[in-house]
């Protein structure tokens, strides 16, 4: 009899814990997109498993893409897989973009390009506008262990893509692309362009690799290119620059490559978006990745 009561002292003090436990959780109301979003991936897989547990198929993303990356967590493409399908079996169709690394990769699973295209494809379907990454990851993805000049067009398409949306992190890997493609006098601006870009509003911390890379590319170009196109690419970086520092959106816009009739459409475009933004929404920069690693996940 009294080991019955002991046992059920034991039980209410741990129950009253874990209760207290949760509470603290709720009210410093840590989410697993916000551990997530900080790279607190140790504090995130925990969130993740929860919240996934309940029911959330954002969470079950994140939580694939932890088991993809290894963060939190050792790596096991199986789990990354099962929580991914689970994800977009839940309506999260952005959790399309991992698994398509997946069958790119044959990481787990056997290697099929065509399925991980189609997977990007449904990806960009349903990509809403403020957040690009299915089209950042595509773009990546398919520089993975490739030489095909066809990859390389479409990835410097993606990546144009961004950049003319504003998410200038990606000029330096444009560059890349049109080194690849030999568009040298293009490659320049960009290279430039990144330089000037990521000292002035850029995680320097984040960007230090890519950064030092892109001046080993700059010099590398300069030594190909005659004086006038080292100018006239400089020359645009720096006008580029002038308008981002002086908010001057027609003139960055124009610059980009936006047409006449095109501009006061983006600008209206890029009103909305500001005002829809929320804080702590910004995906961080990417890093140089291995084939089989990911940028970090958009929401």
């Amino acid at each position: 009899m009294r080991y019955r009561l002991l046992e059920g002292l034991f039980l209410g003090l741990g129950l009253v814990v874990s209760g207290l436990a949760s509470a603290a959780s709720d009210i410093n109301g840590d989410s697993c997109f916000q551990a997530v979003s900080e790279e607190r991936y140790d504090n995130a897989f925990t969130l993740c498993e929860n919240e996934t547990e309940k029911g959330d198929a954002e969470a079950a993303m994140h939580l694939g893409y932890m088991y993809l990356k290894g963060k939190g967590t050792v790596r096991d493409w199986d789990q990354a897989r099962k929580y991914l399908e689970q994800a977009v079996d839940q309506g999260n169709l952005m959790a399309y973009k991992y698994l398509g690394v997946l069958y790119w990769n044959g990481l787990g699973v056997p290697r099929d390009i065509n399925k991980a295209r189609e997977m990007f494809r449904q990806c960009l379907k349903f990509e809403p506008g403020e957040d690009l990454s299915c089209t950042a990851q595509f773009a990546e993805t398919l520089t993975f262990g490739s030489n095909s000049r066809q990859n390389a067009t479409e990835a410097a398409d993606l990546y144009s893509a961004l950049l003319k949306n504003r998410n200038y992190e990606y000029a330096y890997y444009l560059a890349k692309q049109q080194i690849e493609l030999q568009e040298n006098v293009a490659a320049f601006k960009n290279i430039e362009f990144f330089l000037l870009w990521s000292k002035r509003y850029g995680n320097l911390s984040a960007l230090r690799k890519n950064i030092t890379s892109a001046q080993k590319l700059e010099n590398s170009l300069r030594g190909v290119l005659n004086d006038q196109e080292s100018r006239d690419g400089f020359n645009w970086a720096r006008d580029l620059i002038y308008a981002i520092n002086h908010e001057d959106l027609p003139r960055e816009l124009a610059l980009l490559g936006y047409s006449p009739d095109e501009i006061p459409v983006m600008i209206e475009k890029i009103k909305q978006r500001d005002g829809k933004k929320q804080p702590g929404n910004d995906s961080p920069a990417p890093d140089e990745q291995k084939p089989g690693d990911s940028a970090a996940p958009g929401k």
